[in-house]
């Protein structure tokens, strides 16, 4: 007990009592199922292995990876030395470790014993999707499919037969890898293939690309159906037959077309045409066919987007005589070239792409087996001149369109130029990259191979047509100028617009200056003017008051004292003696009233304040009554009528208390408050009767004052009683 304690101390101390304990409840694995059930953490800590199975698969005979399988499942195990006796089929029994591996865990084996002659075990029958599972890594398994391609290379290091084999829509590699001599016989035939399932990683990305099924020898390997050892004997099909349900082609069965190569781009499908329609055609590695020759096809038929496709399809010369002709140097625009029956071509092997080609066939005529309806591979380099509407039904064909150029952009190893035909817009993918020979807005007619562009599936199921299509030209041969670009084109257009936007701010800019100097000087004209006229009235009421006005007080405080000093009069001499003093007080009266007039353009040059600061002045100049004016808030300019109209209340309020009132002390208040304008006048004096409101001697009075509250919409009001003085408010709101 006390052991177990310091042991179980040690590990804790050391960090290490989860890794011995998860290590302690694995235990040695006997199975390839017990294997592959192993987590990435459980077999991070490498449980032993003591495994017993059959070799199904490895790729050398001394030094290499391989995989065993038990009745529960297939692992793999890394490259190793291998004992004597190793070959597929052989019972071993490995010991070693599991690991973590890519696709689940391996094993890496520290020995392998040789037990003898075991039994393969039965391959499980899988579909393509199937054998994408990781689970299947390691596993033998049997699959279904058509070969399309066969493969040995040793100078790429490709030392054993590859075989590509399509099925359920998918392409899987097949390695034969004891292997080493080609087989173009296998080429289309349907097979059943029973191998060992590996998955091809992606280092950086750990996911999986491609399955493999590989296997030892062609025994592993039955043909249920076979191949075509010599496929150009196959009957010319017409290329508008393929895929149809009345014809004879279908998927993963070998057809042979004839027809002229109309496109050859430096990557990509090539395109070829007969009398019924054009075709892309994928070739497999062998050297390409030159653009004009009439040459025959064999491959594997497949639907496109639009318009069936040729894959892993081989090609041959049709015969001598199709090719002569128009040497590429004597090109036409808008015409497909021909090569010289001299010219130099692939050899009969190279052509065929490692396939044995047929003497017979191989310079065979252009009338052997060719469509009927033709004068020769010849018409077919004459393309097909439509308008834009009905391109889409002549996918395939070299045709010739009509558009004016509106785009173009330069690509690494082409140019996309954008047409306009009508109200439909189309692409011209043409190869080069050189400068472009064609100015925006010309009239161009490209001549290249039509595709159709689906667009998206949902609008192609939707409105059952094409989104539009596109020409694919050779170069720039292949497009005609049919008329250059107006001088004043839509890049002329736009440049000029460009010119008169860049100089109608300046044009603007100049004559906003030139105005806003103009009315600078008519304002200093105006100001100039204003305060002429300004200080002439002043002038002029200054004169009046000193002059009419003093003088005509002065007569008044004369008939005065004349009256007093006189005593009783006779009732005409006491007549004229009133009627002067009244024709002195109505002269007094009118002079200040011009005076007031004249200078109530106080206002023009000073505040509102200012204004009744100055009237206030004025009034009590010279007199024992003194003036106050008191002003709160923040002062803000009025619309003139209000300001004027509370300059002539003030004026008013202030002229009664100095004349009428005999008061000692006038107070002025003036209270700009947020959304109101306050202006009260109070005075200690006498006071007034409701019958003194009104005076008969040319001052407004109360009556003068209500009607200027009416027209500004304000509310005056009025307090007094005889003895305790007077106060006169005025409220405007909303100012």
């Amino acid at each position: 007990m006390n052991f177990l304690c310091m042991v179980t101390a040690v590990l804790v101390a050391d960090g290490g009592l989860a890794a011995a304990v998860e290590t302690a409840a694995l235990a040695e694995l006997r199975t390839a199922a017990q294997v592959r059930a192993l987590t990435s953490e459980q077999a991070q800590l490498r449980p032993a292995v003591s495994l017993r199975g059959v070799i199904t698969y490895s790729r050398h005979a001394t030094t290499s990876d391989f995989t065993v399988q038990d009745g529960s499942g297939g692992v793999w195990l890394p490259e190793m030395a291998l004992p004597v006796g190793f070959a597929p089929g052989t019972e071993v029994e490995v010991r070693g470790h599991a690991e973590p591996g890519v696709f689940g865990p391996i094993v890496r084996a520290q020995t392998v014993r040789v037990v003898g002659t075991g039994v393969l075990p039965a391959a499980l029958a899988v579909s393509y999707e199937e054998l994408l599972a990781v689970r299947l890594n390691s596993q033998r398994v049997k699959l279904t499919g058509v070969i399309r391609s066969q493969r040995v290379d040793p100078e790429s290091g490709l030392a054993w037969l590859a075989l590509e084999l399509t099925s359920g829509g998918g392409r899987v590699t097949l390695n034969v890898t004891h292997e080493i001599t080609g087989h173009p016989e296998l080429v289309g035939a349907r097979v059943c293939v029973s191998g060992v399932c590996l998955h091809s990683p992606n280092p950086r990305e750990q996911q999986v690309l491609l399955p493999t099924l590989n296997v030892h020898t062609l025994e592993d390997i039955a043909v249920l159906s076979p191949g075509m050892l010599r496929p150009f004997d196959l009957p010319v099909v017409p290329m508008n037959q393929l895929l149809r349900p009345t014809s004879q082609t279908e998927p993963d069965r070998l057809v042979h077309l004839r027809g002229i190569v109309t496109l050859l781009p430096p990557k990509g499908p090539l395109a070829v045409q007969d009398e019924t329609r054009g075709l892309r055609v994928w070739l497999r590695e062998s050297p390409q066919p030159h653009l004009g020759e009439w040459i025959d096809v064999v491959g594997f038929p497949e639907p496109g987007a639009y318009s069936p496709v040729l894959r892993d399809a081989e090609w041959q010369l049709a015969g001598p005589a199709s090719t002569a002709g128009l040497k590429i140097s004597d090109r036409k625009p808008g015409v497909v070239p021909r090569r010289d029956a001299g010219a130099s071509r692939p050899s009969a092997n190279e052509s065929t792409g490692g396939m044995p080609a047929d003497p017979d066939r191989q310079h065979a005529g252009p009338s052997s087996g060719k469509p009927t309806g033709l004068t020769g591979p010849a018409g077919l380099a004459v393309p097909l001149a439509i308008d834009a509407q009905e391109a889409t039904a002549h996918e395939g064909r070299l045709v010739t369109v009509r558009g004016m150029l509106s785009s173009a952009a330069r690509g690494e190893d082409r140019w996309t130029l954008t047409l306009e035909s009508g109200p439909l817009r189309f692409l011209a993918r043409i190869q080069g990259t050189g400068e472009l020979p064609w100015r925006l807005g010309s009239e161009l007619a490209i001549t290249g191979v039509c595709e159709v562009e689906v667009g998206s599936w949902e609008s192609f199921v939707t409105h059952q047509r094409p989104q539009g299509f596109s020409l694919v030209a050779s170069d720039f041969l292949d497009v005609a100028l049919l008329s250059a670009p107006p001088w004043w084109s839509p890049m002329r257009q736009f440049g000029a617009l460009g010119v008169a936007l860049a100089v109608t701010p300046g044009v603007l800019w100049v004559r906003s200056r030139r105005r806003l100097g103009e009315e600078r000087r008519a304002r200093e004209k105006a100001r100039a003017l204003f305060a002429a006229v300004f200080g002439e009235r002043n002038r002029m009421a200054g004169e009046i008051h000193d002059t009419l006005a003093q003088g005509f007080a002065g007569i008044s405080v004369q008939l005065e004292a004349l009256g007093e000093r006189l005593g009783p009069l006779p009732d005409a001499t006491r007549r004229h003696l009133d009627l002067a003093r009244q024709l002195v007080r109505q002269g007094l009266a009118e002079a200040r009233r011009t005076v007031w007039a004249l200078r109530a353009q106080a206002l023009e040059e000073g505040s509102l304040g200012d204004a009744l600061a100055q009237i206030g002045r004025q009034l009590t100049e010279g007199s024992p009554t003194t003036f106050e004016l008191r002003s709160s808030g923040t002062p803000r300019p009025l619309p003139a009528k209000i300001e004027n109209d509370l300059l002539r209340v003030g004026q008013e309020a202030m002229t009664n208390a100095v004349r009428h009132a005999g008061a000692r002390h006038i107070a002025l208040a003036l209270d700009f408050q947020e959304t109101a304008v306050c202006l009260a006048v109070s005075d200690d004096g006498r006071g007034l009767s409701g019958e003194s409101a009104s005076h008969p001697d040319g001052g407004f009075g109360l009556a003068g004052m209500r009607e200027r509250a009416r027209a500004i919409g304000a509310a005056l009001s009025f307090r007094s009683e005889p003895g305790t003085g007077t106060t006169i408010e005025l409220i405007v709101h909303h100012v």
